[in-house]
């Protein structure tokens, strides 16, 4: 189990996250800072951060046992148990071990004069681990989503500007990408073919929250909730299907 954190002070300590990795059996097996990167980072704020976690989205990869997680920096960190534990016994900020920035979101936007510093908003990777998903951007319509090889940190695909928020791929060919507000669209994408499999908007019959939904993988379906309370259950037309 990974849970969040935060100061619950006002102003700048709004800035200062932790991620506990706690085991089935409730004991605490990680408590990481979340730092910024080298490059980006200023001291005079807490943990390094000019920019509020508005978000903080984070992963786990159970196959490397390393945690992910994207800043408002717009850089993708990855610590190791190595970088974890250098992170947790030590108490300066400056020298805690703030993992190895593996993706930097770039906006294509000519609105931005500062193209590595897209806030973060949703991330997500692929079962095997092999590929990342991670929304940036500024609200007010310069949101983008991004795919990147884990092990190359490259940037294999980024979209055109759309507010895309909440992210969850379960499968190597699946995405599934909820936007930012209650009346964002809610995207199921076949990410091997790159076609839209089901799309929802606000207004439609077939509306879905773009925040409220889950994933089942075993039975290859996605429940979100719809309009009027109502709990809808999305499935391939050919029947159950693992992912």
């Amino acid at each position: 189990i990974v849970a969040s954190y935060k100061n619950n002070m006002e102003g700048p300590n709004l800035y200062d996250r932790r991620l506990i990795i706690y085991e089935a059996t409730g004991k605490k097996a990680a408590d990481v800072q979340v730092i910024a990167d080298k490059q980006t980072a200023n001291w005079d704020q807490p943990a390094g951060f000019e920019i509020g976690h508005m978000q903080l989205p984070y992963a786990y990869n159970a196959r490397k046992k390393s945690l992910v997680v994207a800043t408002a920096h717009g850089r993708v960190h990855e610590l190791d148990a190595a970088a974890m534990a250098q992170n947790q016994r030590t108490a300066l900020a400056e020298a805690k071990n703030a993992g190895t920035v593996i993706f930097t979101a770039l906006s294509t936007s000519d609105d931005m004069q500062t193209k590595d510093r897209q806030t973060s908003r949703g991330l997500a990777l692929s079962p095997d681990g092999k590929t990342g998903f991670v929304s940036a951007g500024f609200e007010g319509g310069y949101i983008q989503l991004y795919a990147f090889d884990a092990a190359t940190r490259r940037e294999v695909f980024h979209s055109t500007l759309f507010d895309a928020g909440t992210l969850i791929a379960p499968s190597g060919d699946t995405l599934v990408v909820g936007g930012m507000f209650s009346g964002a669209k809610f995207l199921i994408v076949d990410t091997r073919a790159g076609k839209l499999v089901f799309v929802s908007e606000d207004q439609s019959e077939e509306y879905v929250h773009p925040s409220i939904f889950d994933v089942n993988p075993a039975n290859r379906e996605v429940a979100g909730l719809g309009s009027n309370g109502s709990l809808l259950l999305i499935r391939p037309r050919t029947g159950l299907m693992r992912w």
